[in-house]
């Protein structure tokens, strides 16, 4: 009796996670949509931008560098680590360039992640989030790595 209560509290517990995860998805592909992928050919990409957190300083990101505030960085779901981003704001039109060397989360809503000085130049330290679009771009001649 215990072990078919037990067996029945499995089986329902299995089928409300695996609804919540596709509710989940189902949300975050609704939320992602507006965001249009880079392409081949044009190599742009709209959508929202974010900035890491200077508390962040010093930990390591997916290429193993340590994050450092102060660099033109960013995290990126796809892009190649090292690639070379030009990241305009769209409402102002000021734009950074910064090398992709982190990877976002899985769910992130937003399509890049800056590093605090890339935000900064972007004017978007109070607001926290804006709308930007990507371009992949050469190296610039004075990046600093």
């Amino acid at each position: 009796m215990i072990l078919a209560r037990c067996m029945s509290v499995g089986v329902l517990l299995t089928v409300l996670i695996f609804a919540s995860h596709a509710a989940a998805d189902e949300v975050s592909n609704h939320a992602a949509s507006p965001s249009k992928p880079m392409a081949a050919k044009r190599k742009s990409e709209i959508g929202i931008a974010s900035y890491y957190h200077a508390t962040l300083r010093a930990m390591r990101t997916a290429s193993g560098e340590r994050y450092d505030p102060k660099k033109m960085t960013a995290a990126h779901q796809r892009l190649p680590l090292g690639t070379w981003v030009r990241v305009t704001r769209l409402r102002s039109g000021h734009s950074v360039v910064v090398k992709i060397n982190d990877r976002l989360p899985p769910r992130s809503r937003a399509i890049i992640d800056l590093s605090t000085a890339a935000a900064r130049k972007l004017g978007m330290i109070k607001m926290g989030v804006v709308k930007v679009r990507l371009e992949a771009v050469d190296k610039p001649s004075d990046a600093i790595e």
